[in-house]
């Protein structure tokens, strides 16, 4: 079984507009690229996400700032977009500052 990703980072952290499609054959994905390009922005927004869960032991207004700190420099707010077509779904979390991130998640 294969797969369609797609991964689309805009205003976050280093990705000014960044986008990622493939076929793959595994959910499992290794990302190589050099230092400081950007691939532990694209972990730690996955890691806002799941902070979600834990926010009603957690203190919102930390998770604000750790949201805000995700939107590159100069913007208002930075959108990722992970779609995976077989199931098809997609997933899009916005971040914007001084917010907690919005997420909205799409079954085809």
């Amino acid at each position: 079984m294969s797969f369609n990703v797609s991964l689309s980072l805009k205003g976050i952290g280093p990705h000014k507009d960044t986008k990622f499609d493939a076929n793959i054959s595994s959910l499992t994905v290794a990302i190589y690229a050099e230092n400081g390009s950007g691939k532990s922005f694209i972990s730690k927004s996955f890691k806002r996400v799941s902070d979600l869960r834990f926010m009603e032991s957690g203190n919102e207004d930390e998770l604000k700032a750790k949201t805000s700190a995700m939107v590159r420099f100069g913007e208002d707010k930075g959108v990722m977009n992970l779609s995976i077509t077989e199931p098809n779904k997609s997933l899009d979390i916005v971040f914007e500052n001084g917010s907690l991130p919005k997420i909205t998640e799409m079954i085809y």
